[in-house]
């Protein structure tokens, strides 16, 4: 609320004053017109006062500076003091304006901004304002890496001067012009090109609103992720690398059992191709049809157990030599159970011979209780041994 104060040749005495003035020192009437403004202002301050007091009259003045009540609690306040005659006196007349909540709003607000930039300029990234030309006009990089533009020559630029690759560019600007029209933020993945080699980033695009709510430019934030990206490559290497070793190790095995068995030579890498098909049809994910493929080269590994003269007798086997022969399944099982496989390799080959009807072998398995993979497996053409014993596979 405004207050209206009077001086006269005493400088400083206070002659009179309206009831907000003296609401807001907390002063009764009669106390606050014997003070003077030297005592509002507090010790210290008389020199400063005198001249405000004499520029005042001369010219008038606006400042600011901080009262104090009754109650010793400080005041920010705005005064605007012009001098003026009242009954041929010379006096000086004030305003006097509460400011303490503006300036506690303006001091928050300039700690913000302070706050914002000191996080900006220390944030190891590259942190730039976009309009909807998809020019910079703010740029700022801490990002360590050397660009192909110097940072105080990049307003007016774009990504495609940092180095961006032009489909990396074109989706880039697509989620920018999204950002826009939807007034959300968004993120995307692009690569640029340094004098230290690509690098890799992930960038977010904040929308900024104007007063009207629309988009007038947008901020991206840029952090690299050049050295998770370079990870998962050499990770996915390695994993290839492994694939590969293991591709050799199965495919050995599987020729091992082959060698012992001629009269099957190749049943197992059929078995594996038609079964990954099979799993391919059936929507099984890319973990379980790389089981799969794996299982139906590795299926028969048991075999080793059996007696050779079995395995390449030509004539049908007697109900004792196909019960020896039936100890593969559980002899791949104990083979293969210790190998760290990413999927359950050994529990298949365990059931490759189970039966929906349970009428399988070795643990007469039913339905819900037989693996998908090893239903797959066991769906599959047999070896020419078993296709001379009377037994039929199913698969539902």
């Amino acid at each position: 609320m405004p207050a209206l104060c009077q001086g006269n040749k005493r400088i400083g005495i206070i002659l009179e004053a309206n009831n907000a003035a003296i609401k807001n020192y907390g002063y009764s009437r009669e106390e606050f017109l014997t003070k003077s403004i030297f005592e509002l202002c507090g010790s210290n301050k008389e020199k400063i006062i005198i001249n405000e007091i004499k520029k005042g009259n001369q010219e008038g003045i606006i400042f600011e500076t901080i009262h104090f009540r009754k109650d010793g609690s400080a005041m920010e306040v705005e005064i605007n003091s012009h001098g003026s005659l009242l009954e041929g006196k010379q006096i000086l007349l004030s305003i006097v304006r509460d400011i303490t909540a503006r300036k506690f709003a303006e001091n928050a607000l300039i700690k913000s901004e302070n706050d914002y930039r000191t996080l900006v300029d220390n944030a190891p990234d590259i942190i730039a304002r976009l309009d909807r030309s998809y020019q910079f006009v703010y740029f700022h990089n801490r990002s360590q890496i050397d660009l192909n533009v110097p940072t105080q020559l990049m307003i007016g630029k774009t990504f495609i001067d940092l180095g961006i690759c032009n489909a990396d560019y074109k989706k880039l600007k697509s989620v920018i012009q999204w950002v826009f029209e939807n007034k959300h933020e968004k993120n995307t993945d692009f690569e640029l090109s340094t004098a230290t080699g690509i690098q890799y980033y992930n960038t977010i695009i904040v929308p900024e609103l104007n007063k009207n709510g629309s988009v007038s430019t947008v901020l991206s934030i840029s952090r690299s992720i050049t050295e998770t990206v370079l990870a998962q490559k050499a990770m996915a290497a390695s994993l290839e690398k492994y694939r590969k070793l293991l591709d050799g190790i199965v495919t050995a095995l599987s020729a091992v059992v082959e060698v012992r068995d001629p009269y099957t030579s190749g049943h197992q890498n059929r078995v594996s191709k038609l079964a990954t098909t099979m799993a391919i049809q059936l929507n099984l994910d890319e973990d379980a049809v790389e089981t799969v493929r794996i299982t139906g080269l590795l299926h028969d590994i048991g075999k080793m157990y059996v007696p050779t003269e079995l395995l390449v007798k030509p004539t049908k086997l007697s109900p004792l030599e196909y019960e020896i022969i039936k100890i593969h399944s559980e002899a791949g099982y104990n083979i293969l159970k210790s190998v760290d496989f990413t999927g359950p390799i050994a529990e298949i080959v365990y059931q490759h011979h189970e039966r929906m009807d349970g009428s399988g072998y070795p643990r007469k398995l039913k339905a819900g209780e037989i693996l998908i993979e090893a239903r797959i497996i066991s769906s599959n053409p047999l070896g020419y041994q078993e296709k001379l014993v009377t037994e039929k596979s199913l698969l539902h």
